[in-house]
């Protein structure tokens, strides 16, 4: 039960890997602006390593994100702004608009948490192109995950009312290791394809951004 090579071990660190990166996350998220930064290193840690010691990859990612993802956080700002307008936007009492309106956000939601993965994915291509293929992976990855950003937030909120502030050493590791493995194929994907689509242009006929 206790060797190396059990599940129970195996899971024990699972769960202290989720710790340890969600304590990571939020005591580098103190300064606000680095919130897009710290974000990056949890998404790259959780996909790149399976190490208990996940401090030194966590670090190393954040120093090298850290400029690269202002443009990125002023994007997620902005969208944030957008979705608030969107709440208050009065739609009638129609079930059916409620319904798109929801989908609408979850979308947005969900492409402002793609940037990062495909920005991992991509770090040669200037921001523009990580946008782009943000949007193409987004629409791709969307029917399985339509709805997940909406059920991690109400899940959140009903974990926080029944397990106090317990819930914070998981809030954001334990979500975005589970979106991570929803996706896992589609993120190794649209990385052959893109990897397939440059060796065809060629060298000479490489497009530059």
């Amino acid at each position: 039960m206790f060797s190396m090579t059990s599940k129970f071990y195996q899971f024990c660190v699972a769960v202290y890997r989720l710790i340890c990166l969600n304590a990571l996350f939020l005591v580098f998220c103190l300064p606000i602006v680095t919130i897009g930064a710290s974000f990056s290193a949890l998404i790259h840690t959780l996909t790149t390593t399976d190490d208990v010691n996940i401090w030194g990859p966590f670090l190393r990612s954040f120093k090298r994100k850290f400029r690269r993802s202002l443009p990125l956080m002023a994007f997620n700002i902005a969208s944030f702004l957008f979705v608030s307008s969107l709440q208050v936007t009065n739609i009638g009492g129609s079930s059916f608009l409620h319904m798109v309106k929801l989908v609408f956000i979850s979308f947005i939601i969900s492409y402002n948490i793609n940037t990062y993965i495909v920005d991992n994915l991509f770090m040669k291509q200037n921001v523009m192109e990580v946008f782009r293929l943000t949007f193409i992976f987004t629409l791709g990855t969307f029917f399985k995950t339509c709805f997940f950003p909406l059920l991690v937030m109400v899940l959140a909120y009903f974990s926080l009312s029944v397990a106090g502030y317990g819930t914070l050493f998981l809030v954001i590791s334990l979500p975005m290791m589970l979106y991570l493995r929803f996706i896992k194929k589609d993120r190794v994907s649209i990385e052959k394809n893109e990897e397939l689509a440059k060796h065809q242009l060629g060298p000479s006929e490489e497009v530059t951004y």
